[in-house]
Parts: C-alpha cells; sequence; structure tokens
C-alpha cells in the first residue's frame, strides 16, 4: 500500500493514509473533488457527447498510470469516479 501512497498522478486523488482492519481496507484521499460520476448524471440532463468521451479518456489516463504501476483498482464504478470543481477525473 505504501506504493499506492507515494503515486502521483493528474488523473489520481492523493492517497494520505491507509487503514486496515481484520475484514476491510479504507483508502484516504484528499478531499479537493466536487462530485461523483454519479452524482453528475444524476443531475445534469443530456450531457455531450464530447463531454462523455473526455471523462472516459481521463478515467483510462488515471487507470493506465495505475496498471503501468501493477496496481488494480478493483472497484471502479460511477461511486468512485470523483470530478474535481474544473471538471476534471480524478
Amino acid at each position: 500500500f505504501q506504493n499506492l501512497i507515494s503515486l502521483s498522478h493528474p488523473r489520481l486523488c492523493q492517497y494520505i493514509d491507509i487503514n486496515k482492519t481484520k475484514h476491510e481496507c479504507m483508502i484516504v484521499v484528499s478531499e479537493h473533488h466536487r462530485t461523483s460520476l454519479k452524482d453528475l448524471l444524476k443531475t445534469e440532463s443530456g450531457i455531450q457527447e464530447s463531454r462523455i468521451a473526455q471523462i472516459g479518456f481521463q478515467m483510462l489516463e488515471g487507470l493506465t498510470f495505475l496498471h503501468q504501476n501493477k496496481i488494480v483498482h478493483r472497484n471502479l464504478s460511477i461511486d468512485n469516479v470523483l470530478l474535481t470543481k474544473q471538471g476534471a477525473v480524478k
């Protein structure tokens, strides 16, 4: 898990700490996001195709970086795709 904390990439949240218990692992990240992709899809009707493509591309940038560093996300969902105030994927 220490490798995860030391990684830095524009598409990743900054990892602050990792708390492990017998039954779960909780990753603490910086809170500079505005919303989740799930919230965006709930509140905005008719998202433009170009915006959807941009979000997808930014997600792939982050995932590619993780995979290049031998890390698998394992819980990718629209709840876990965060967006900054400027709309960038984290």
